[in-house]
């Protein structure tokens, strides 16, 4: 069962009494001031900035020719349209269709305010600048298999102990451990290209697709949606992490078909270009959004679930693959676009493995994930490494990452037994992926073998290291079938290893 479908009909009842003071709020503001009174603080008079901001940002929240808002789409000001090159004949073009030719001038106008508060002079190239592309730019080659190759290439200066090294103690593995532990997924170039901000089928029928950040339709949120402007203007005044969680975690989906995948999608990229303007917000601040944050983002979070709307964009592209655009509800002006582009497969395609990735990105140990069940996230990002590319290198390095994380990082923790370092290969070891996958470039697959080999042996040193200082943490695991496949693995890709894995292997095995 579609396990987005069921949370997209189970409301969550933590959020009542979050909305329900400032319900009160919006209430009183409106009762008191009326619509023809002074501008209400949930349209924006309560955020600073100069005459153009206010009067744009007011414009930006109204309601346009179909009843929908800008802000319902777009990031709380428009900073991820200000932040990039687009011209004004690209944003009037836009906008008048949603708000006539007086309200699109208005919303060139805004852009150009929201480019001078933040003091924007270089504005990023929305053809070549794709957000959160780890490390900024994509690696060298034409097809995935050229790219994986660059990447092994990446790992054998990074993680010379698992690429190029023997791993051959528990001194080693420790040391294997500690290089994956100090590597940084989201500096790491990799061979996946994420999504640009925004595609538009005026430049070509390639450029005509749902692959991009912003939502294709207003999300609907419940009433009374405006209380959610009380929390976008708190964040715009002071855009912490609580103040971004909040408007992340809050907006709520207004009860409606649970079939319309229009919005279950629309609703996704809202949240996920929420983290991304971000982003962009503290850069123009002078700051790294991900300083001093560990592998997941909204860590310092004292929840045990985090939302993750890049991860759960990624498992709804996947499970919406086969379903047909007429399936979806889009609007009909915004679907004929669409069909003009990609089939809807491709266009599928498109969205997953780059949302998959950059949602990994955002919970490295994929344990605290709000919608997300670690195990079928897990098995879906492997499986789409490998059938979207393939991309072998990156998923042995994905999944390498990912048990360390879980195992030696205390946020990344989302289970109720104490933390430990724990053996699941199985979505990779699967279906003998392994080994059905391996690079054919012989280059790669050497680098390939000699990595998975070692990621292997640290495993068993580590995890037979904490079973001997934590017996009960343990206690009910049984690994010994994934370790037969690793056995059979180590023999086939480097045989005379097969003698020292066995007699390794023994020690562990119940």
């Amino acid at each position: 069962m579609d396990f987005q479908r069921i949370a997209f009909l189970t409301k969550r009842k933590s959020l009542l009494g979050f909305f329900a003071g400032a319900s009160v709020l919006a209430t009183a503001i409106v009762s008191a001031q009326g619509p023809k009174g002074p501008r209400s603080p949930y349209i924006g008079s309560s955020v600073s900035g100069s005459d153009a901001y206010v009067k744009g940002l007011e414009l930006w929240r109204q309601s346009d020719v179909s009843n929908s808002t800008c802000a319902f789409c777009h990031s709380p000001d428009a900073l991820e349209i200000a932040a990039y090159s687009f011209d004004d004949d690209t944003l009037r073009r836009r906008a008048k269709p949603h708000l006539g030719e007086k309200g699109a001038e208005g919303i060139v106008e805004f852009i150009h305010a929201v480019r001078e508060k933040y003091g924007i002079k270089k504005l990023l190239d929305p053809m070549k600048d794709r957000p959160l592309q780890p490390g900024g730019s994509v690696l060298p080659g034409k097809t995935p298999a050229e790219r994986d190759l660059a990447f092994a290439k990446e790992l054998e200066t990074k993680l010379p102990t698992l690429a190029s090294g023997n791993v051959d103690s528990l001194e080693a593995a420790e040391k294997a451990k500690d290089e994956v532990l100090a590597v940084d997924p989201r500096q790491l170039p990799v061979g996946i290209v994420f999504n640009r901000i925004s595609e538009d089928g005026f430049h070509g029928r390639e450029h005509a697709t749902f692959a991009h950040w912003i939502a294709d339709v207003a999300v609907q949120l419940k009433f009374p949606w405006p209380t959610y402007f009380i929390h976008e203007n708190s964040y715009l005044e002071n855009p912490n992490p609580q103040n971004l969680f909040a408007i992340v975690y809050s907006p709520e989906h207004k009860p409606g078909d649970p079939y319309a995948y229009d919005q279950m999608m629309a609703y996704d990229k809202f949240r996920a270009l929420l983290v991304y303007s971000h982003v962009l917000r503290m850069e123009e601040h002078g700051e790294d959004a991900f300083k001093n944050v560990g592998p997941v983002f909204f860590g310092e979070i004292k929840r045990k679930d985090l939302p993750n709307p890049l991860l759960e964009l990624g498992v709804f592209a996947d499970a919406r693959s086969d379903t047909p655009f007429s399936m979806f509800a889009f609007p009909d002006q915004i679907l004929d676009k669409k069909l003009a582009g990609p089939t809807a497969a491709e266009q599928m395609a498109q969205i997953r493995l780059p949302s998959l990735y950059a949602g990994w990105l955002m919970d490295q140990g994929l344990e605290r994930s709000h919608l997300c069940p670690e195990d079928r996230t897990t098995r879906i990002i492997t499986e789409r490494l490998l059938s979207d590319g393939p991309y072998p290198m990156h998923d042995a390095f994905l999944i390498t990452r990912k048990l360390v994380v879980d195992g030696f990082i205390p946020e990344a923790w989302g289970r109720t037994t104490p933390q430990h370092f724990f053996i699941d290969y199985s979505a990779f070891l699967g279906d003998g992926n392994v080994k059905k996958h391996e690079p054919t470039d012989p280059e790669e697959r050497a680098i390939y073998r000699r990595f998975v080999v070692n990621s292997f042996k640290m495993s068993l040193y580590l995890y037979e290291d904490g079973a001997a200082k934590d017996k009960a943490a343990v206690e009910g695991e049984n690994p010994t079938e994934q370790i037969k496949a690793m056995k059979a693995y180590v023999a086939d890709a480097e045989p005379n290893e097969a003698l020292a894995f066995d007699a390794l292997a023994a020690k562990v095995l119940p």
